[in-house]
């Protein structure tokens, strides 16, 4: 890890910063359009209202020349041939539109803009009707699924930090790496952890302006993040030019403050990084987040995207073939005898196939019938403060609590459900097959009961 001649990254992140400046004021002149057998990465995940303090690593995006500096990644997971999903990695569609993948979803889901449409105008796609079984599965990986998104890429923010909570710090001392930011992890249920593979560009850029066009290169002091339940989702603070700000979010008490920001010391917190720290191995994100590779899609997608030649008369697999041996002949040249795409422990590469998904299908919550009775005397926060089962109060809006009316008891008095005053349509939990009893409006967050995160 080299983060030597500090004033040269200084003047990076400047330029950075100019050019941030330069991209906004074309965005809002767009209309609000903006261009955009391997081990495990470690991961450190961001908690809803909670802080992790970080420091953040590596050249400014826009400057970037070290494979180890962040980088953004367009990822998905798509449902393969074999009706298992897997992540793929999409390149930049600005920056590479011909890549197969782009063009078979701008085939298959192509659209007009109808003006007249609804309130504000909406898509009419020409292939939904003619081609709904190829749509489907482009547009919603054949799910009915309310939050699926189907083949288009989220875009992440990939970066190695170090984590000053002590628990995570010591991981860093003791395996002498630093750690991938995650904007958000989840038990499965295997058991294992899925993690986001990275956080939001509107998070860097938030970084940016907020905190590093006044305070310079971010490799020299700590930034203090907080993940919240509302726009625009996270606020960032310098733990020093800020110290008045976080102390105002814990009431003024410096006590809770330290409780509530794991590892936070103003009087450390813009020490320049240790020796030891600098010697920490960092990932080369080139490596552990490539474009999939077309022998990748051809194991996985061959069979649909032949469907899609039939019915629009184009020749995806031939192109896709050619690709895959134009690939092969790259490897060779490069030494490698096979697909350098990540591998994780149920993504394991091979010759013909790759096996399990990384993440399950989405859950659905199925509909049931609203409640609206309430019961005399009826107090929300009485119960959400009595009940300790109750694990996702704290994200309940008092929005979300006042359209609360009743409660519905287990045998043991503990919670089992609530009861609504809403027009909104009434879901179950999607741990509803894994036993929990909770039912909550589609347009609450997380389940008041498990605490699951519904988005």
């Amino acid at each position: 890890m080299e983060v030597s001649h500090m004033s040269d990254m200084t003047e990076l992140f400047k330029k950075a910063a100019k050019k941030r400046k330069e991209e906004k004021k074309q965005q809002e002149q767009n209309g609000g359009f903006a261009p955009q057998d391997r081990e495990l990465p470690q991961y450190t995940a961001l908690e809803t209202d909670g802080f992790k303090l970080l420091r953040f690593l590596g050249e400014p995006i826009s400057m970037r020349s070290q494979s180890t500096s962040p980088k953004i990644i367009y990822s998905t997971f798509i449902l393969g041939d074999d009706d298992k999903k897997f992540r793929c990695i999409f390149p930049s569609k600005l920056e590479d539109p011909s890549w197969i993948l782009h063009k078979v979803m701008s085939k298959v889901l192509a659209y007009t803009w109808d003006s007249n449409a609804g309130e504000n105008g909406a898509r009419v796609y020409h292939n939904k009707d003619s081609h709904p079984t190829i749509f489907n599965r482009v547009a919603k990986n054949n799910s009915d699924h309310h939050l699926e998104t189907g083949w288009r890429p989220t875009p992440y923010v990939v970066q190695n930090v170090i984590d000053r909570d002590p628990t995570m710090y010591k991981w860093h001392k003791d395996n002498k790496k630093t750690a991938l930011l995650s904007k958000k992890a989840r038990e499965m249920q295997n058991g294992e952890m899925f993690y986001e593979p990275g956080f939001p560009i509107s998070l860097y850029n938030t970084i940016l302006e907020e905190v590093v066009e006044v305070n310079g290169d971010p490799n020299t002091y700590d930034i203090a993040v907080q993940k919240i339940t509302e726009q625009p989702f996270y606020k960032v603070f310098h733990p020093v030019e800020d110290y008045k700000k976080l102390l105002a979010k814990f009431d003024g008490e410096e006590e809770e403050l330290l409780k509530g920001i794991p590892g936070f010391d103003r009087n450390k917190a813009e020490d320049l990084l240790t020796e030891e720290e600098l010697s920490w191995e960092m990932y080369d994100l080139d490596k552990f987040y490539p474009v999939t590779s077309y022998r990748k899609i051809q194991n996985r997608l061959n069979i649909f995207l032949a469907s899609v030649d039939k019915a629009f008369g184009t020749k995806f697999v031939e192109e896709l073939a050619e690709k895959v041996e134009e690939e092969k002949k790259q490897w060779k040249v490069e030494g490698q005898n096979k697909d350098t795409t990540t591998v994780t422990k149920k993504e394991e590469v091979t010759d013909k196939k790759e096996t399990e998904e990384v993440e399950e299908k989405p859950k659905k919550r199925r509909r049931e019938k609203p409640e609206t009775e309430s019961t005399d005397g009826f107090s929300v926060e009485k119960i959400l403060n009595e009940h300790d089962e109750l694990k996702g109060t704290k994200h309940l809006t008092p929005e979300m609590k006042a359209i609360i009316k009743d409660v519905e008891y287990n045998n043991d008095g503990t919670v089992k459900n609530f009861k609504y005053d809403t027009d909104a349509d009434i879901l179950e939990c999607i741990n509803a097959d894994e036993g929990c009893t909770m039912t909550a409006p589609e347009t609450f967050t997380h389940c008041p009961l498990c605490g699951e995160d519904f988005e």
